[in-house]
């Protein structure tokens, strides 16, 4: 017996205007595929940012009908593309075809829709696991990442994807009038930053001694208390998750936040959710 599911979501078009901004970095390209950002040009090459909105808006409705519990979005684990007839299709791939495997889930249909500055995007599919018992269903953990490995993956740069599609779409191709001159490219990604390594004991010792790691987690205070201005302080140990300090889009930008303060790449397809819940947790997995 399979059990209907329904995720909805809505993204507001300025926390786009946000990831596009001039200096917002490569945020954009952290959310949204190469070949997603084909498709979110417009015919003149600039960001379109209702669809943009539209389909960070069906990841996170894709993202509910898998029912797994403080688990970051995997973003480009889940592609939102146009099929036939415009109509838009998902592709899933890594951890976002990992996640609807253990679901136990049936082929994905979403429709999005754009209104009054919001994108609105619903997300139906079926399930042959029953969801009304009791004790909620978890997904199993990630291993506990390597660190050194993970700080030494060149920038940039990922594992190789192997797609497995819920349904056939076409090959994307940006739209607009073909002129032979390339549109100007989205933010997708920051100049590469050298490998990091583990300091050494005398090494870390001295930059206790001259602060860094503690202005490294002050770095992250400060962004979290710049995006919440109601508030002048904040603890090491509050739940910036559960509070909804930092939410599912923003949780993207935390990362990115940690990697600047920290000189490290975080590999966000084997993020342990632990280490973001608290500032204390925080500085213990990143500037200790």
């Amino acid at each position: 017996m399979t059990q209907p599911l329904i995720g909805v979501d809505v993204v507001p078009l300025s926390r786009v205007r946000e990831l596009t901004a001039p200096g917002a970095g490569p945020l954009l390209g952290r959310y949204l595929s190469a070949a997603e950002l084909i498709a979110s040009r417009t015919p003149d090459g600039a960001a379109d940012e209702a669809g943009i909105a539209g389909r960070l808006a069906a990841k996170e409705a894709v993202f509910k009908l898998f029912g797994a519990v403080r688990r970051p979005v995997p973003w480009r684990g889940i592609e939102v593309l146009r099929g036939p007839g415009g109509r838009p299709g998902v592709r899933l791939s890594g951890k976002g075809a990992e996640l609807a495997r253990h679901a136990g889930l049936g082929p994905i249909d979403v429709s999005i829709s754009h209104d009054a500055g919001f994108a609105i995007a619903v997300a139906a599919a079926s399930t042959s696991h029953d969801r009304t018992a009791s004790a909620p269903r978890t997904v199993p953990p990630p291993a506990a990442p390597d660190r050194t490995a993970r700080s030494a993956r060149p920038h940039g740069r990922r594992p190789p994807l192997t797609a497995r599609p819920h349904e056939s779409l076409p090959t994307v191709r940006p739209s607009g009038p073909q002129t032979g001159r390339p549109p100007p490219p989205l933010p997708t990604g920051r100049p590469p930053t050298p490998p990091h390594r583990s300091p050494t004991v005398s090494e870390g010792n001295a930059m206790s001694s001259a602060g860094i790691g503690s202005a490294g987690i002050d770095k992250v205070r400060d962004w979290i208390l710049g995006r919440h201005p109601e508030r002048t302080e904040l603890a090491a140990d509050v739940d910036l998750i559960e509070s909804r300090l930092v939410d599912s889009l923003a949780f993207v930008e935390l990362v990115y936040t940690i990697e600047d303060a920290a000189g490290v790449e975080i590999d966000f397809d084997n993020i342990d959710i632990e280490d973001f819940q608290t500032l204390a947790t925080i500085e213990k997995a990143f500037f200790a």
